[in-house]
């Protein structure tokens, strides 16, 4: 499918209170200490500013260690899904149906069943994708880069390849947002993925130009996938392109 390529505060309370209790000694204390009472504000809010910081630290370091701990158990995952490219202006512009298979540390297949029969399948080196409608076979390497082709953070184990590319935090109880930290031309804005549990329910890829991609899974299995589900020769008459 071409298109995939283009594919909490806990001390709150406290630092208020403290704020409260800094401007009422500033009111109450002797002349003498009145001098110091603009730069014990000035202060607190250094100590307020530093701290939400501290917490935001700790969430995204959350967020990060419970990703990765989702991804890096994901072994196999079979599922069907529904995808719906978004246009701010015109609404849903494009849905397809199919299914998805993934086996670490390599193997992937996406097979579009409706509105027409494509797929993608991948073995870690090389990249298939077969168009029945065309009748050809685009044959290229794996993108290396997961902003370049979301659907590889679903065979990620690597917490350091995530961290380089992405700023993660936690957007509600079972999302993740992954935002990327430096501009590679994917024209990713940010990819949210929801699970139910331990395995993923959604993805959703925005793009900084508004267009939005949705993609929903279902009869989600994460029993062992056959090996023989990955193997592909492309049928005999269709033109093998790369």
């Amino acid at each position: 499918m071409n298109n995939i390529q283009k594919i909490q505060p806990l001390v709150k309370y406290s630092l208020l209170g403290l704020t409260s209790i800094t401007l009422l000694s500033g009111v109450l204390l002797k002349p003498a200490f009145a001098a110091d009472k603009n730069s014990t504000p000035i202060a607190t809010k250094t100590a307020t500013l530093e701290n939400s910081k501290n917490i935001e630290n700790i969430k995204n370091n959350d967020a990060d260690s419970t990703l990765f701990r989702l991804l890096t158990n994901l072994k196999n995952m079979h599922a069907k899904f529904r995808q719906s490219l978004v246009n701010p202006q015109q609404g849903i512009k494009e849905t397809s149906t199919g299914e998805l298979w993934v086996s670490k540390p390599s193997f992937f297949k996406w097979q579009v069943e409706s509105p027409q029969k494509q797929m993608l399948l991948s073995n870690g080196q090389k990249l298939w994708n077969y168009d029945e409608d065309l009748e050809q076979v685009t044959i290229s390497e794996v993108p290396k880069n997961i902003s370049q082709a979301p659907y590889l953070l679903l065979l990620t184990g690597d917490s350091k390849v995530l961290q380089k590319l992405f700023s993660i935090t936690q957007n509600g109880e079972h999302t993740y947002r992954l935002t990327p930290k430096v501009n590679d031309q994917s024209l990713i804005k940010y990819i949210d993925i929801t699970f139910a549990g331990s395995t993923p329910k959604s993805m959703l890829i925005q793009t900084e130009v508004g267009q939005s991609t949705h993609i929903e899974f279902y009869d989600i299995s994460t029993a062992k996938i056959p090996a023989k589900t990955y193997d592909f020769t492309p049928p005999k008459g269709v033109d093998v392109l790369g």
